[in-house]
């Protein structure tokens, strides 16, 4: 099984479309925008978007310590609100 991950970086995306395509079953969304720990823009849009797909997130993390870390796992908790995540909670660790 294939899946996608996307953000807002991929604008308006056609949900119709992604599920149509032959193998496409999970969609990992970005959930968190890093600057202050708010809802990636898109997150509400593609959690809904992504229904019929087994969906995830990811957080793209820029904490330096140990605190911070957990600052950013207690807001993103927030932001998940329980949903149902049938891929989890990824993080995209990119920078130095």
């Amino acid at each position: 099984m294939r899946g996608i991950d996307v953000s807002h970086h991929q604008g308006q995306i056609d949900w119709a479309k992604v599920k149509a395509e032959a193998g496409i079953g999970f969609v990992i969304m970005k959930a968190m925008f890093e600057n202050g720990h708010t809802v990636e823009s898109a997150f509400e849009r593609n959690y809904k978007g992504g229904e019929g797909l087994q969906r995830g997130v990811y957080l793209y993390a820029i904490a330096r310590t140990v605190e911070g870390a957990k600052q950013e796992a207690i807001d993103l908790i927030k932001i998940l609100g329980g949903r149902k995540l049938e891929y989890g909670v990824w993080l995209d660790l990119e920078d130095g």
